[in-house]
């Protein structure tokens, strides 16, 4: 799974507040945020959601890292793409 693919999940759930809605936003099913979030948390080591069947709060590590990534998504949808060398 590519990175900033799981970044977008993760900060797709944290802004909207459930898997549901962000998939909405993200344009993608539930299942692969879930996918994304997971694979992120794994590969990250920690985890960044407390979820429950009626809520998903951000952990203390998940709001320092919603923090980082979601300036990280910003800056990666603002940055231009590198000039071609000719």
């Amino acid at each position: 799974m590519d990175r900033f693919a799981r970044i977008a999940a993760f900060v797709g759930v944290a802004d909207s507040g459930g898997f549901s809605a962000a998939a909405i936003r993200l344009k993608m099913s539930t299942t692969m945020v879930s996918n994304h979030v997971e694979a992120l948390e794994n590969s990250l080591g920690v985890r960044l959601l407390n979820r429950t069947t009626q809520r998903v709060n951000l952990t203390d590590i998940g709001r320092e890292y919603y923090a980082a990534g979601g300036s990280c998504t910003i800056s990666k949808r603002r940055t231009p793409q590198p000039a071609r060398y000719r």
